[in-house]
């Protein structure tokens, strides 16, 4: 995520147009490939193929915070609906799957499943309702060790709205599977990430529940890792916080501050 955000701050700064059209592209190739999840949301953690198609298949809270905040920065860019969508499914997904009650934000989902990496995301072609095949590239013959993994490569146009009702109903298929695996530490400095991302969004997309969520949030790293005297903890787990802080905690949140801080002034 950081090299598209360079390039979408440089080119909004400079006017560079190169920088715009490079950041772009890796953008829409990351949002149509398998690494971003059309039933779900949110990204799963890199490409293993040149084609943008196959991931490895664990989604990261840090990834996801980034690129919310890349798709936000594009979309603020080029007004384009598809950045737009982008963002707000990612933080949609977080806000519903990788949220602990009070607030916070859990690390990581697994990329196993009943000990087969990816065996969550991927379909047989009877499993996909036929309207849905060929918008999201499912076939006989599969695109992934003989199933298929939902793409939108071969087609670049935003599924029909007639479509979603479709696409929700085979994410709830999907939910009935065996769970995914989570990684339950919540870290202060991905916490201060998805901060940002949902203060960033909150006023960029007019979304006051994203602001509601970064200041809960907020309020979690000031109640369960942060000390008597102001000084951070990296995680807590199980109830109990532990480790000292480090740099990237107390720089990521005061990026966190900053961007909530924002937010709020733009939204009262």
């Amino acid at each position: 995520p950081h090299i598209p955000m360079f390039l979408l701050r440089l080119a909004a700064l400079s006017g560079d147009e190169d920088a715009e059209r490079m950041a772009l592209h890796t953008l829409d190739r990351m949002a149509l490939g398998g690494m971003f999840d059309h039933l779900g949301g949110g990204f799963c953690r890199y490409s293993t193929d040149a084609r943008w198609l196959v991931p490895h298949f664990e989604k990261m809270l840090y990834d996801n915070a980034l690129l919310a905040i890349a798709y936000t920065e594009a979309f603020l860019l080029t007004r384009e609906a598809r950045y737009r969508t982008v963002a707000e499914r990612t933080l949609d997904w977080a806000l519903r799957e990788m949220r602990h009650a009070e607030g916070g934000f859990f690390s990581a989902q697994d990329a196993d499943s009943g000990g087969r990496e990816g065996a969550y995301y991927v379909f047989r072609e009877d499993e996909v309702p036929a309207p849905l095949r060929e918008p999201l590239g499912v076939t006989r013959e599969g695109n992934f060790e003989g199933l298929n993994l939902p793409n939108r490569l071969a087609q670049a146009a935003p599924l029909p709205d007639e479509l979603m009702g479709q696409v929700r109903a085979l994410y709830e298929y999907r939910r009935g599977r065996m769970a995914l695996g989570r990684d339950d530490k919540i870290l202060t400095a991905w916490n201060a990430l998805m901060i940002v991302a949902l203060a960033t969004a909150a006023s960029a997309l007019s979304r006051p529940d994203y602001l509601d969520a970064a200041r809960a949030a907020m309020a979690f790293i000031r109640a369960q890792l942060t000390g008597p005297d102001g000084e951070l903890r990296v995680r807590w787990a199980g109830g109990e916080a532990a480790g000292e802080g480090t740099l990237d905690d107390y720089a990521f949140l005061c990026w966190a501050h900053i961007a909530l801080g924002d937010a709020t002034h733009r939204n009262a």
